[in-house]
């Protein structure tokens, strides 16, 4: 009974800390009916645009624009040219702030896709809109703005995979197939706009679990490629130094413009493994990740940041809704603050599109290891680190002077005095998986600095 009371009180803990950080939570969706979000996207002035599907009575197109704040500017209902049931999978904005949905559907028949191509206005008004017709299976699935608006579209045209550059008004200019490996030929399910062309992803069948990256330029010439493990990709996106930041079903990684593979974690979140599907970098120059993780019963989101080389520096499970949650996209806006998107079975037997914005994770305290000028500390060693229960910090001469050790925000959460010790042990078991900062006072002012990682 005392052990089922402290976890009651621990999660209520942690629930109220979690909602502390939340700024505001809305959900969209109409009544008696159920909407599944496919992408959320920041507009160029700040707004938010969620797409998806509704269903029930019917399936339609379905979209809700937002201010910054998350409240509803307009939403639309949209049947694609007839088809009957559909999914969305992608959206953008141009220069021009128009905003083109893309996805396929069918008309009653699931082995006969058919693609579309829906062009907006700003205020949601159908500027034009295109199908593809084969007698076999027609989707597009991404999409991104190139130069002078033109667009590339991922596509599976006669169940064959393509990409596509279109014209503003949806006119082929060229069109071309890509294999990951010879006799093999991979869906495109990532894409990203970088100098004089494009860096695309080329997916394998889930059993190889790999992906192509190929550097394409503008006519769609293949320039360079490599490979990776990572059999989908969700979300691609660059930071302040061009790198890329590739989110890859439960695996996270980080590679150069020349391709190089600069780091890939596969990180766990309460021993259990999750799904990172979107990830952005923040104003600090780290990253912040939306994930997915499975409890068994139901599926809960979660935030993580993650350091420039790839560490952990801290995470949490955001207990929202009753019922199961799926993410979909992350966002950092002016402020520096998280929104991220998704939807959530938030009745039961009702779904609907979710809008949320946490509350940036500061990070006051300078995580880089620092020396003074009186620093003698060429003997110093710290050991293991990464730790799990302990670590272990120890000299060639004896310290006198007191240790205390720190999180991210500042807050001391540990400290010990030694007297003439050589060594000292650093306990880490009651502490969460994450980045702390450990120094020595000296009595003789011979301080330091130590970067502690509790995995």
């Amino acid at each position: 009974m005392k052990k089922l009371l402290l976890t009651f009180l621990a999660f209520l803990f942690f629930s109220i800390s979690s909602s502390a950080q939340m700024l505001w939570d809305k959900i969209y969706g109409p009544p008696q009916s159920h909407a599944f979000l496919s992408r959320m996207i920041l507009l160029s002035n700040g707004d938010y645009l969620l797409v998806g599907r509704q269903a029930s009575p019917i399936y339609t197109t379905y979209a809700v624009r937002t201010d910054a704040n998350g409240d509803t500017i307009w939403t639309r209902k949209y049947t694609p040219l007839g088809l009957a049931f559909y999914l969305v999978n992608d959206a953008v904005e141009d220069s021009d702030g128009n905003l083109i949905l893309v996805g396929g559907g069918h008309t009653g028949n699931p082995n006969n896709y058919d693609g579309f191509i829906l062009k907006l206005d700003a205020k949601g008004d159908t500027i034009w809109m295109k199908k593809t017709v084969t007698p076999q299976y027609d989707s597009y699935s991404e999409i991104i703005i190139g130069a002078n608006n033109t667009c590339l579209v991922s596509a599976m045209v006669g169940g064959s995979n393509f990409l596509q550059k279109l014209h503003k008004d949806g006119t082929v200019i060229w069109s071309k197939s890509y294999a990951f490996s010879p006799g093999n030929i991979g869906g495109v399910n990532g894409l990203i706009k970088v100098a004089n062309g494009y860096l695309i992803f080329i997916g394998s069948h889930y059993s190889i679990g790999r992906v192509r990256a190929v550097r394409i330029d503008e006519n769609g010439f293949e320039l360079f490629s490599y490979i990776n493990k990572a059999w989908q990709i969700f979300d691609v996106a660059a930071d302040q130094k061009n790198n890329f930041l590739v989110c890859g079903a439960g695996r996270l990684f980080k590679f150069n413009s020349q391709g190089d593979t600069l780091w890939s974690i596969s990180p766990r979140v309460g021993n259990k493994m999750i799904s990172i599907f979107s990830a952005k970098p923040t104003a600090d120059g780290n990253y912040i990740a939306l994930f997915d993780r499975n409890n068994g019963n139901d599926q809960d989101i979660g935030l993580m940041k993650v350091a420039p080389n790839g560490t952990v520096i801290k995470d949490t499970v955001l207990y929202r809704f009753r019922f199961t949650e799926y993410s979909s996209d992350i966002v950092v806006d002016a402020n520096g603050d998280y929104v991220f998107a998704g939807w959530a079975q938030v009745t039961n037997g009702q779904n609907r599109f979710f809008l949320a914005k946490h509350r940036k994770w500061n990070q006051v305290i300078d995580i880089e290891e620092k020396k003074d000028e009186k620093e003698l500390v060429s003997g110093t060693n710290l050991y293991p680190n990464p730790a799990t229960t302990h670590a272990t910090i120890s000299n060639e001469d004896s310290l006198s002077g007191t240790f205390k050790l720190y999180d991210l925000q500042g807050k001391k959460i540990w400290q010990e005095t030694v007297s003439n010790s050589t060594e000292k042990v650093i306990p880490l078991q009651s502490f969460s998986r994450g980045v702390y900062i450990l120094k020595f006072y000296s009595e003789k002012g011979s301080n330091f600095t130590r970067k502690v990682v509790k995995q």
